[in-house]
């Protein structure tokens, strides 16, 4: 489904790796001109997404609010928690340009 696709998708970009994605358009901004907006309606263009470039986190401000740990499990060791941190897009990428991902 979408979110299996949407891993796939980040894990791959996180991996440095360039993947080969369709964009499809939805419309042409505020212009009023109708064939260009008709024409980018539903355009969809093959192309070549890079990876996510060397040196490129895509968390910060990472904080543990709550951690625990057990070692009495026999399977071993577990840890749980709550850890808030801020998701970064490179540089340029507006989040609101994806609005669906699918495989």
């Amino acid at each position: 489904g979408d979110l299996e696709a949407a891993a796939k998708f980040f894990s791959t970009y996180l991996q440095n790796r360039a993947q080969e994605t369709t964009v499809i358009g939805l419309d042409a901004g505020a212009s009023d001109v109708k064939w260009l907006q008709t024409t980018i309606a539903g355009m969809e263009l093959k192309t070549s997404f890079p990876g996510a470039g060397d040196g490129f986190s895509v968390l910060a401000d990472v904080a543990v609010e709550t951690l625990s740990m057990n070692f009495s499990d026999s399977r071993g060791p577990t840890v749980s928690g709550t850890v808030q941190a801020r998701m970064q897009l490179p540089k340029g990428v507006d989040m609101s340009i994806i609005k669906d991902v699918t495989s």
